[in-house]
Order: C-alpha cells, then structure tokens, then sequence
C-alpha cells in the first residue's frame, strides 16, 4: 500500500470537512408511501442537514441500511430526485450495509454482500441520481474481508474506496496492524492490490465531550473526517456538537467536500 499525497488546486492547500451519519434507514420511511412528505426538507434529520449546510458550506454523506426489520428500501421510488439530485453537490447517500445485525467478517458470502450493495446503490441512483451515490462509504461495524471487498469493487456503481476507523480496532476490513498504523499517521492510504482508497475517519462525534477542542488537537491536515449515527440526531446534544463542527470549519476556513472527490484522479 501507498500513501495518497493531499489534493492541490493551483498549488495551494484546500483543507476540508467531511460530515457523515452511519445506519440510516428509519429516516426515509417519512418520505415514502401513501402519507409521504411531499417536500423532503420538512424531514427533521434533512432539515437540518439542510440548514447547516446553507449556514456553513459543510456536506454530508448518509450511508444507509437496506432494511430496518419493519420497512425496507424496496419502498423507495424517484417521487424526490429532483430535490436529492440538485443538492447532490452537498448532500450523498452511500452503503452502510443489510441491516443492523449484518456484518461482513470472516465467513461472509462475497455473493451476498455484493448482491446486498447492489441493491442498495440501485436504491440510491433511483432516489436521487447517480451523482448523488458516494461510493467512498463507511461499511457496518467496519467488517469486509478481502473477497467482500472485491464484490462490492465489481458490483455495478461499485466502492472506489472504504471510510475507517477513528480508532485502532482489530477488525478494521482487512487491514492488519501495521496497515492499520500507518492510515492513522498518514490519513489515507491506497491499497493497490484491491484498487481501493481507504481513507481515515478522525471523530466519532457522541464520543467526544469536546468535538471541537479533539479536531483542534489535530492539528493541520488535508481532511478532517466526523460522523454520528441517525437514531442519535433526535438528541439535543448531538444536534448541538454537529453545529459546532460545522460553525469550527467554517470560521478555520475548510470547506466542504466528499473523499471520493478528493481522491478522484489521484489512483
């Protein structure tokens, strides 16, 4: 594997947020169906991703379930692609996985796991175009060994590259500890052999007492990478820390931007 060098425009540095809300599902059920939301901005979660992002410049990637145990995105149709499409500039839908309760470890069908992004991705480019499908996401509990990875590379729309862990967990894809290492020293990271990008998440928002003072003390890099987890944006408090990322970037001047544009010509 080798290290990705940080995107320059004219030669200057453009440093960026990317936002990012894991195990999305029960947010679309509002939207679709007989008693659907005509305009999907009124959807609290969308609202005010919306709001932020007009207030703040930030973007954010929402990476989905394909299933919530009740309803699942078969359900989905294009009633709000226009709306989703033009705002494809800030706001993507990507992977997260089947289900709550599904992994990709050891064991896991490729088959199955490819059918399962497939689905998933077709979903996405049906609701909101294809310019809106990241397919730079973050996967369930982060777990995808080698020949799941490769089916979802291969499937059609298929990942060009895979979010990580903010921590050194042991069960992060397929990487072992010294490639672990170095994608938490350098940020990003290609792995040749597979075609893909990994590239570091630095904030599990919840977790922090203080997101801002923990992104500060990273001191300078060329993307700053946060997420949080939709059943938790009902919370005050998570509300309240995603506006102040969002207001810390904007006054340090990053702007908003998505990985896979970033590395988009760098491979």
């Amino acid at each position: 594997m080798r290290h990705v060098a940080p995107l320059r425009d004219g030669g200057a540095l453009h440093p960026y947020l990317h936002l990012s809300v894991d195990d999305v599902i029960d947010d679309l059920t509002p939207l679709f169906g007989r008693a659907a939301l005509e305009d999907p901005w009124r959807q609290p979660t969308f609202a005010l991703l919306r709001t932020l992002h007009e207030r703040y410049g930030v973007v954010f990637s929402l990476y989905l379930f394909r299933t919530n145990g009740v309803w699942n995105l078969d359900g989905v149709d294009g009633r709000h692609r226009d709306a989703f499409a033009s705002a494809s500039s800030w706001l993507r839908f990507g992977f997260h996985g089947e289900d709550a309760h599904t992994s990709y470890g050891r064991g896991s069908p490729p088959e199955r796991a490819g059918d399962q992004y497939a689905a998933v991705a077709r979903t996405i480019v049906a609701m909101a175009g294809e310019e809106a499908l990241d397919r730079l996401p973050r996967i369930h509990r982060y777990t995808g060994h080698r020949d799941v990875l490769r089916a979802w590379r291969r499937a059609h729309h298929g990942i060009t590259g895979l979010l990580t862990a903010e921590d050194d967990r042991s069960d992060t894809y397929h990487l072992d500890r010294r490639q672990r290492a170095r994608l938490l020293a350098l940020g990003e990271i290609v792995d040749e052999r597979e075609d893909l990008t990994l590239v570091r998440t630095h904030l599990r928002l919840e977790a922090s007492s203080d997101p801002v003072g923990d992104l500060r003390r990273l001191g300078p890099r060329s993307g700053v990478r946060v997420f949080t987890h939709a059943p938790l944006l009902t919370r005050p408090d998570v509300r309240e820390a995603l506006a102040g990322v969002a207001a810390w970037a904007a006054a340090e001047g990053l702007v908003g931007a998505f990985p896979a544009d970033r590395i988009d010509g760098r491979r």
